[in-house]
């Protein structure tokens, strides 16, 4: 399988060009073997900052979406303080780590992103207004529904903002 090193398309082995970026393609190995060189070699001449953490899936997801916006990152393991007993469920967890001078835009190329999510489901528009739990009427940031909550839940949607502290 061969890759497009500008947008990452997977393509038949005997394509030569990427329809829509009209660059040559590289071999899935090579691409992937010079991507986190280049990484590695770009996050070792900056101090490198946990930018997330969580699952393997989930920070993959997340390690994509940065370098798309070209803003490098890697995951690397988190050690456990405890190893988990016989018996007991123990899932690894990692961090997305991004270069310390790129903090703001990785947070601004995920914030685009969720941004793009909610206007492709159809709820309308991000928002940045900030719900008081506190008052007697809010806005529902999903659904516009002015009023109180129900154990923590707008009426109307359902969505979940929490009870008030």
């Amino acid at each position: 399988m061969k890759i497009c090193p500008k947008c990452e398309d997977e393509f038949r082995d005997d394509m030569q060009q990427c329809a829509r970026c009209q660059v040559p393609l590289v071999v899935e190995g090579e691409f992937q073997a010079k991507a986190k060189l280049a990484v590695h070699e770009i996050l070792s001449l900056t101090k490198a900052q946990r930018f997330l953490e969580g699952p393997l899936d989930t920070c993959r997801e997340i390690e994509k979406v940065l370098l798309s916006h070209d803003v490098p990152s890697m995951l690397e393991p988190i050690k456990e303080a405890q190893e988990a007993s016989l018996g007991s469920a123990s899932i690894k967890r990692y961090a997305v780590l991004v270069g310390e001078d790129d903090l703001q835009r990785a947070a601004e190329a995920l914030q685009s992103r969720f941004a793009a999510q909610i206007e492709k489901e159809g709820f309308g528009a991000f928002s940045h207004s900030v719900v008081r739990l506190d008052e007697g009427d809010i806005t529902c940031p999903a659904c516009g529904f002015v009023g109180a909550l129900e154990n923590g839940m707008c009426p109307e949607c359902e969505l979940f903002l929490g009870e008030p502290g």
